[in-house]
This record gives C-alpha cells, structure tokens and sequence, in this order.
C-alpha cells in the first residue's frame, strides 16, 4: 500500500525530493524501465480496484454491481467465476495452510447464514394474523381503510393510496398531515387534517380535487356522487360550503350568531338538498335545530337564504346527520332516532331509554345503535346492540357482557368490537363470528360479494374471511 500511494501522489507538492529522484534515476538508466513502471503502476491500480469490487461484492452492500445492474451490465456470475479460478491459482502457488483456512470460514459463514435464515423464517411464521397480510408500515401511520366492490383506499400520513383486485396499487397521492381525517362514500373518499384548511378529494382513478377553507375545518362528508359538504369553525364564526363533484362551490351560509354552531351535515344523494344539524347553547337547556337547504340556485330562488324547512327540538343534541334510501336523513342525538324525509317532514322520532355508546348507519336502510345501559326491553344486561330499520321499527336486540367500542357496517352486515372480541352480525341480529384477534384492531371494511374483509391493525393491512377464523367463545353474547 505504501508503494500505491507513493506513485498515486507523485504530484502533489508536498511529495519528498527523493522521490522524483528515484523516478528520474530509473528514466535515465533504462528507457525501457519507463514502460515496466507504467505497466506495474496499471497492474496495481486495476488491483486495487479488483480487490475493492470483490470486497463490495462479497462483503459489503454490493453497491457497485447495484450502479451497473441499473446500467444493464451484469458481471456478477462473471465476476464470481473469474475469482474463483484466480483463486484456485494463488492457492496452489501459495501453501496449503491458507487454502484450508479460508475454507474453514467460507464453510463457517455459510453454516451461519443459513440458521439466520432458519431463524428468520422461524420468527417470521410466529408473526400473529388473522390472514394474509398484504401492507405494513410504521407504527400509527395508516389511519383510515375503505373497501370499493372489491378493491381498496388506504389512507395514511403520507398520502392517499388505491388497490385494485390483484393487489395492485393504482395511484398513490402524496401529502404530510400530521391527523388525518378520511372520508369515504361509495366510489369516493375524502381527506384533511383535523382543524386544517384544506381537502383533497379521490376516485378509484386518482385525485379530483382539492378545496382550501377560510376557517379551520370541523366537519367533511360526502355523497355517492362525489359532493362535498364541509364545516368550518372559527371561534366566533362559522361557516357552511358545498362543492359538486368537480369542486365548484354551489353553496355557502355563514352564521355569526353566538352560541350557535353547525355540529354535522349530509347531501342528498340526488344532489339537491342539504340537511344541517345546529345547536344552539344560548339558553340554558342545548337546543337542536335540524335546517333544510336547496343546495342549487336554480331551486332556491323562491326561499331566502335556501332555506325551505327548518324543525327545532328542544333539550337534545343532535350529533350525526345520514343520508339514508330514498333521500331521507337520519339523524341520531344522544336521546332519540329520528328519520326526515327530503322535504324536511318528519317520518318517525324514536326514544332511546340509555346512552349511545356507538353508533353507524349500514345499508342506507338500517342503523345499528350500541347502548351503554340496562337493556331497554329486558334490563337484564348493561350492553346492548339495536338494528332499526327506515319506519323505526327495531329489527333485532342483542344483549353484550362488555362495553360497545367500534361498530362498522356494510350493505348486510357489521361488526361490534367489545373489549377484546370481535362479533360478525347480520341485520337481523344473527351471529356469524365471535373471536378474540391477536392484535387490536382499529378498522374493518367488508369487500363486496365476497367473505373477506380488510383489517386494519397499528402495523399492517390483512385480508381475511372473519367467519373462517378460528373463534373463542368464552363471551359469546346471549341474544
């Protein structure tokens, strides 16, 4: 090495006389000498660089094959063929001693690499699932998951993901938000960050639009057709706006009375009605106010401020609005169910005798309430689970051993997690599942015409048929 770096540096200015001596003196004493330098200085360099390349190769990340693999030049086989038989010759030049040596450590590198592997594989089929895993990620960084027919979006920190069938990822829209909030809604989803100012808007073919909002945003749905609703809330105003499907705004209300806010909304999904839920906290009881708007011009010209329907009920609070079938809302308070239709009638008020401790609607048809309380008909348990249908007749009753935590639906069906189970029902209250997950679960999403189901965990997406899961049955829920 010292000979390399004292011919590599001749030039530098710090280099010793005797050096440039020595080089002239070999000049002069031969010309020929000149040519066996150059060639032992070309011998050298091409073996350092050898050296280097099967060092790289063999021992290190292999980033110079990495360079020229993307080049198109593949000289590994190559490479390893030339070595070896390079190999062979040193070694029977040299002796045999450190033939056997370097086959002793060639032999043990290999022992050991493969029980890495054996224990790599070993760890990795202890890895607890409930089917196939088909995305991982960091910790908490997924935050929303939504089945179309049977392809996929996943929502995470990072930007907005879709799946097709295969697997197959479609787009992925990229974007840093530190919470966010998704939203989907037939073929469509939504994003934005809680207490953002701005929303991005997707079909299964990638990004629509996107809209910024004056006031931080409190509120986002959706309707079937890709209409966006959206409230926002400064602290003394607040704020109420419509978008079509390719973001133009068709509407907005603004409300500087004090004390009064919108809590939620929903579309139509004939895109002509918005139903806003208000409460009012002037006096001293809540007060819900259920408002009616034409979202068109065209259909608002004859009402002031498009308001054509307006129903005030007095000591509730009325917390989620739904479009359901035919165009009618539900809309769910923390005392009572209660059903308009779109031309802001009211169809029926359903009283609740205990708190709501979970609630969904599943199939535009049905909403499915989870209670924290003595069941209402029986009193026998504390939890309890009730499917209502449109007219607000109770479909099925179910009663739970432990609180309601999580309920998600699909067009027939949902799942209720309490405590660590898991249940699968259908509208009428039958079981089809009860397991214990070896993970929380955070989200489900059911494909469509197929028993699978997307199963969002902290670190990964699965893909499994619940029903087909081995089950426990220690708190199976009596109905």
């Amino acid at each position: 090495m010292k000979d390399i770096s004292k011919f590599d540096n001749y030039e530098d200015e710090n280099f010793e006389d005797e050096t440039f001596d020595e080089i002239e003196t070999l000049k002069n004493k031969n010309p020929k000498r000149k040519f066996i330098i150059i060639g032992v200085l070309i011998f050298l360099v091409a073996a350092f660089c050898f050296s280097f390349y099967y060092y790289d190769t063999h021992f290190g990340q292999g980033i110079i094959n990495g360079y020229l693999n993307k080049k198109g030049i593949n000289l590994t086989s190559e490479t390893t063929e030339n070595t070896e038989d390079t190999q062979d010759k040193t070694d029977s030049e040299n002796n045999d001693e450190t033939k056997t040596a370097n086959a002793e450590v060639t032999d043990e590198t290999t022992e050991n690499t493969e029980e890495d592997k054996f224990l790599g594989e070993e760890i990795s089929s202890k890895k607890p699932t409930l089917g196939k895993e088909v995305l991982t990620f960091d910790e908490g960084n997924v935050l929303g998951i939504n089945t179309v027919n049977n392809s996929y979006y996943v929502c995470s920190k990072d930007g907005m993901k879709f799946f097709d069938s295969n697997g197959d990822q479609v787009f992925n829209d990229t974007y840093t938000l530190n919470y966010p909030v998704s939203v989907f809604e037939a073929n469509y989803a939504a994003v934005y960050e809680s207490s953002g100012t701005n929303v991005r808007v997707y079909n299964e073919k990638g990004f629509i639009y996107s809209v910024a909002s004056e006031y931080p945003i409190s509120k986002v749905k959706l309707n079937k057709n890709g209409y966006l609703a959206i409230i926002m809330r400064a602290q003394d105003s607040c704020k109420t706006v419509v978008y079509n499907s390719e973001g133009n705004k068709l509407m907005e209300r603004k409300e500087d009375t004090k004390g009064v806010y919108p809590v939620d909304l929903d579309i139509s999904d004939d895109n002509k009605v918005l139903c806003v839920s208000y409460l009012d906290t002037s006096d001293v009881y809540p007060i819900s106010r259920l408002v009616f708007f034409y979202i068109n011009k065209e259909d608002s010209m004859n009402v002031a401020d498009g308001i054509f329907s307006a129903v005030q009920k007095d000591d509730i609070y009325a917390i989620s609005v739904n479009c359901m079938e035919n165009n009618t809302f539900f809309i769910a308070s923390d005392v009572s169910l209660m059903c308009f239709s779109s031309a802001g009638e009211e169809i029926f008020t359903k009283e609740l005798q205990e708190k709501i401790s979970a609630y969904d609607v599943f199939g535009k048809s049905y909403a499915v309430i989870g209670y924290d309380g003595l069941l209402p008909e029986s009193g026998e348990n504390k939890y309890s689970l009730e499917v209502v249908d449109l007219s607000g007749k109770t479909v099925s009753l179910t009663s739970l051993k432990d609180p309601i935590s999580y309920i998600k639906s699909d067009n027939k069906n949902f799942v209720v997690k309490t405590g660590n189970s898991l249940y699968g029902y259908n509208k009428n209250g039958k079981e089809q599942y009860n397991l214990i997950p070896p993970y929380d679960i955070k989200d489900v999403s059911f494909f469509n015409g197929k028993s699978d189901s997307l199963i969002l965990s902290a670190t990964s997406i699965e893909i499994a048929d619940l029903s087909k899961v081995n089950t426990s049955k220690e708190d199976t829920p009596k109905e």
